[in-house]
């Protein structure tokens, strides 16, 4: 091939989800569509939640039994791949597709995967978020009331749900009934003073 000029844009606009797109409407939207259409999309990394993933399921108790999040890569001149994505981060391909999937692609793709018994669907089912600080491995046994109670101030809202979801208590609420949960539980954990360890 011949000697080729290229441009490289990093997209920030927005034309969905929205009333008025980043484009206007009407004429002024369609001839910046028809300008952007002229281009070839290089490099796409994408997400999008397909149903309601983090919904505890009624018949099994776990979350990620329907739906999934997904990510779409794209690398020029490779099609698009659609990646059905664990909370850890672990991820397992469900197809790939010339053009940007469509929300009902990523739909029958996830629907087609769950049948074919990928083992993403699985292992999302109990993935954990990792957390930094590792304050849901919470022993306070030996800890005192005082240090007990600013560690839990420190924590946020997951870990103390990653904590109460260890000890199989609910992990609903406001911040403070979830954290008064969490002291109660530890609080009952405690050997009493006075008992043989």
């Amino acid at each position: 091939g011949g000697k080729r000029t290229i441009i490289l844009l990093n997209p920030q606009w927005n034309d969905q989800g929205q009333v008025v797109s980043d484009f206007g409407f009407g004429p002024w939207k369609k001839r910046a569509e028809d300008f952007l259409a002229t281009f070839e999309t290089s490099f796409t990394l994408a997400e999008q939640r397909i149903g309601a993933p983090s919904s505890l399921s009624l018949q099994d108790g776990k979350r990620y039994s329907d739906g999934g999040v997904v990510r779409v890569l794209r690398k020029y001149p490779s099609p698009h791949v659609a990646f059905v994505m664990a909370v850890d981060g672990a991820s397992q391909a469900i197809g790939s597709f010339l053009e940007f999937p469509s929300y009902k692609e990523l739909e029958v793709a996830i629907q087609e995967g769950r049948e074919k018994n990928l083992e993403i669907f699985d292992y999302a089912k109990d993935a954990v978020m990792p957390n930094p600080f590792a304050q849901s491995n919470l022993d306070a046994s030996s800890a005192s009331i005082n240090d007990v109670g600013s560690l839990l101030e420190s924590m946020d809202k997951t870990a103390i749900r990653q904590a109460l979801e260890k000890r199989g208590l609910p992990t609903s609420g406001t911040m403070a009934t979830i954290r008064d949960r969490l002291r109660d539980a530890i609080e009952n954990e405690r050997p009493e003073e006075g008992s043989a360890s």
